[in-house]
């Protein structure tokens, strides 16, 4: 287990020089390595593959992505339960790669489920829901509903002014492109 955390440290250093494909081989030595010691199910060797899938749509790979969010979603139901925080980021996760994909009506569905339970989570005027519903917005926004991207674009808007100062996103750790 030592080795797939300084692998995984590696990798993460490789992916902020931009060496996307040295992270991703490194990372999938790691997911490997948590998988044979710890099992498929294990909350470490599902954050290592949320990171791996997150790296894989950083670098372009959205296939790869989406099979491994839909894996790591189904695992985390399971393990977690439907509302559990890192259940909800993996859905968040899930919908930004398929709309990378461009495949915006699943990834609209996908908000659809997920942001009334973060809402409900977090409450309604979360920081971590105001950015949520940027991502949707730009889904409808591409699908050609514009109507309904400006009432997503400004509601996060008016959340976002409602608490100046606080970070915060669903998903993984600031890896956005």
């Amino acid at each position: 287990l030592t080795k797939a955390t300084l692998l995984t440290a590696l990798a993460q250093t490789y992916l902020g020089l931009g060496m996307r494909q040295r992270a991703i081989t490194l990372l999938e030595e790691a997911v490997q390595r948590r998988d044979e010691k710890l099992g498929r199910k294990h909350l470490d060797t599902l954050d290592s593959m949320n990171l791996l899938a997150e790296i894989y749509r950083v670098a372009g790979e959205h296939e790869n992505a989406i099979s491994l969010h839909e894996e790591i979603l189904k695992l985390r139901r399971e393990e977690l339960g439907p509302d559990h925080p890192d259940t909800l980021g993996v859905q968040t996760d899930l919908a930004v790669a398929l709309s990378r994909q461009r495949k915006h009506a699943e990834a609209i569905a996908v908000y659809d489920r997920v942001l009334p339970a973060l809402e409900e989570r977090l409450g309604p005027e979360s920081r971590v829901v105001a950015g949520g519903l940027d991502n949707p917005a730009n889904s409808l926004y591409a699908e050609g509903d514009f109507a309904e991207a400006e009432v997503a674009h400004r509601r996060a808007l008016a959340l976002f002014r409602v608490q100046p100062g606080e970070q915060s996103r669903p998903g993984a750790a600031g890896l956005t492109t």
